[in-house]
């Protein structure tokens, strides 16, 4: 059985996340997905964050509005691992026992470098984390514009 459960905190798992971050827990059987944390808040918004499209993430929108974008982001992630039965696989196999891995070494060793096989481990969840980046990114954009479509429409 898939369960999703958020939670507004902070996660010792972001990567480069700076407004939300999406985790898969195991528990026995049970999934867990933890999203959103409340640095959204103070998040930075001007040109120099435009995603190579143009587009600014959470401008000109209301402190609850960007939890909604967020989510929305947060979201666009759940279904792209949960739909894809491969890709949850690879999640489960390698992005979070390599973030395990991490910081276990890190907590054992804080200034050392890391060995070349945590590097590669490393190297090969980033490149699947930019992948399920893409289409989160392209979800939170939509949500922007169509809070922003429903604002306009309120005036």
């Amino acid at each position: 059985m898939w369960s999703l459960h958020l939670r507004g905190s902070y996660n010792q798992y972001r990567r480069k996340f700076p407004t939300g971050t999406f985790r898969l827990d195991r528990a026995a059987t049970r999934w867990r997905s933890s999203a959103i944390s409340p640095c959204h808040r103070q998040a930075y918004i001007g040109k120099n964050v435009a995603r190579g499209n143009g587009f600014v993430p959470f401008e000109g929108l209301s402190t609850d509005e960007r939890y909604v974008e967020v989510l929305g982001h947060e979201l666009a992630h759940v279904v792209a691992i949960f739909s894809n039965l491969e890709r949850a696989r690879q999640v489960d196999q390698l992005i979070v026992p390599t973030n395990e891995m991490f910081y276990a070494d890190h907590a054992k060793k804080p200034n050392s470098p890391l060995g070349a096989d945590l590097e590669h481990r490393i190297n090969l969840r980033d490149r699947l984390l930019d992948e399920l980046e893409v289409d989160a990114d392209a979800a939170e954009e939509a949500v922007w514009r169509e809070l922003i479509t429903v604002r306009r429409q309120r005036r």
